[in-house]
């Protein structure tokens, strides 16, 4: 159960993401009068799907091939790596003008013919697919197998039927904000990552030297229920050491720093004149 929120949003994000990939690609084909080739469509995105399965199959079969200590390095390296895609994707579909670029680049595409956009449709969601995948497979180190699959098929399942009312007009859900909300949630779910990738590091020996700030496993040990909930989350450690601390504190305070900074100037009064 503790890894199945995780899981979840991950999935219902990056789902929904496509799903709007796909809606505003057969919306600009209707609107430059070319509605016929929503096949090119469909099948780019077939494409790019079977292209991140593979990438995803490919990150599991690496690491069932590894020794104890490459193993811990890989997986070490995968969530801090998780963690810096995740603060990319984060940024990226803030705001509605990257929506904009992609919904004009569509149209263009479209006009000029159904490979082009075929091309593009496939980039953007291998794109999203590769993030998911490697995302997945970083947050599969932490919780139980059987609850983490349920949390990403449920995330799947609700990210198309929710894709599917945007795309009908049957959704009143403010896509900016549910985007804004969703990803101050993943900034603290990258700097669990990043918690957790440095802690995967220092137990297999590769960080040494680091002793523990607190130890808190007598009151909450990471081992219990709800440490194990709060550790695939938000990363957290009964007894984390300083270089955790510092750089967990650092990425929120940054990320968040950054994240608003926008927002702010984005409501700022212009220049007269």
């Amino acid at each position: 159960m503790e890894t199945m929120a995780y899981s979840a949003l991950v999935t219902f994000r990056e789902g929904l993401e496509v799903a709007l990939i796909l809606g505003m690609a057969v919306a600009s084909l209707r609107r430059v009068g070319r509605p016929w080739f929503a096949g090119v469509v469909w099948g780019a995105a077939a494409a790019a799907g079977l292209t991140s399965l593979a990438f995803g199959a490919a990150l599991v079969l690496a690491a069932r091939r590894l020794p104890g200590s490459a193993l811990g390095w890989f997986e070490g390296a995968s969530m801090l790596a998780a963690a810096v895609l995740l603060t990319y994707v984060v940024f990226w579909v803030r705001g509605q003008a990257t929506q904009r670029r992609v919904r004009s680049g569509m149209e263009a595409a479209g006009r000029s013919s159904p490979a082009a956009l075929g091309l593009l449709v496939y980039a953007l969601i291998v794109r999203e697919g590769v993030e998911t995948a490697l995302l997945l497979y970083a947050g599969s180190a932490v919780g139980a197998a059987a609850s983490y699959w349920t949390g990403t098929v449920a995330g799947l399942g609700a990210a198309a039927i929710a894709g599917y009312l945007v795309a009908r007009g049957s959704s009143r859900l403010a896509m900016p904000t549910f985007f804004r909300l969703s990803g101050l949630v993943l900034i603290l779910f990258a700097a669990g990552l990043v918690s957790n990738g440095l802690a995967e590091l220092h137990d297999h020996g590769i960080l040494r030297g680091l002793s523990a700030v607190w130890d808190t496993s007598g009151v909450l040990p990471h081992s219990s229920l709800f440490g194990g909930f709060l550790k695939a989350l938000l990363g957290y450690d009964d007894s984390p050491s300083l270089l955790q601390v510092v750089v967990y504190g650092g990425y929120v305070l940054a990320a968040l720093v950054a994240y608003f900074a926008p927002l702010r100037r984005r409501y700022a009064p212009g220049r007269a004149g």
